[in-house]
């Protein structure tokens, strides 16, 4: 298997002398393979979303409504939820009595669904839900509890593009440069997550921390900004 491994990664080495320029969508993945091989045609460009034209429409009203967004098959988006329920959901429903969680997402398997049965009155497994804008909406924030995985999260953009607020450990803005506490919330100890949970419910930081988010990625992420790198890379 190491064998395997070694020849996997020399030959992805040896593909970049292949192309004038290489590009990676995660900062973190670019800096880590440019530092690896010391190559200079390798470039870091962001993805361009399909709804990156939309504009912002969010208006909160305080409910301490949450999402949890991600295929429940993947392995690293069915360990982060089940221990965010079985380490926080005592703790956040004694700060939010009617605290409910929407998870969305195909894939529950019968783990989760027991799991999530001992809160039938807090957590809802949605399934695939067609319109996300109106769930993120009426939502607090977006919450990434992951532990471990690796990548650029499309679902964290997604939901900066939204203005959702988002609450997460630093996997899931990995390869995202971000300002932790203005765009977003990074906290890798869950044990905090019940009072910034809380704490967001508060309109007022919320609207700030939704509308900063919307612009970090108006900024970064909108078809024009995607362009115009596109446009620096082949012009």
């Amino acid at each position: 298997m190491e064998l395997e491994s070694s020849l996997i990664r020399k030959r992805e080495i040896q593909s970049l002398d292949y192309f004038d320029i290489n590009l990676l969508i995660s900062e973190q993945e670019h800096n880590f393979l440019k530092e690896l091989t010391g190559k200079s045609n390798i470039y870091q460009i962001n993805p361009l979303l399909n709804n990156s034209a939309s504009k912002f429409s969010r208006k909160y009203q305080g409910t301490p409504t949450f999402v949890f967004l991600g295929d429940l098959n993947i392995p690293h988006n069915e360990t982060a939820l089940l221990n965010f329920i079985s380490s926080q959901m005592i703790s956040i429903i004694k700060l939010m009595p009617d605290f409910k969680l929407k998870v969305i997402g195909d894939g529950a398997n019968p783990r989760i669904l027991s799991t999530a049965a001992n809160y039938e009155d807090h957590i809802f497994l949605e399934g695939f839900v067609e319109d996300l804008e109106a769930v993120f909406n009426e939502s607090c924030a977006m919450i990434i509890p992951l532990i471990f995985g690796s990548g650029l999260k499309i679902k964290t953009l997604e939901a900066l593009s939204k203005g959702l607020p988002v609450i997460s450990t630093d996997f899931g803005v990995e390869g995202i440069s971000i300002r932790k506490g203005i765009e977003c919330i990074v906290e890798n100890d869950l044990d905090l997550w019940p009072d910034i949970m809380h704490e967001l419910t508060d309109e007022n930081i919320n609207a700030e921390m939704s509308y900063t988010a919307y612009s970090f990625f108006r900024k970064h992420y909108s078809k024009e900004a995607i362009y115009k790198q596109y446009k620096n890379f082949f012009t």
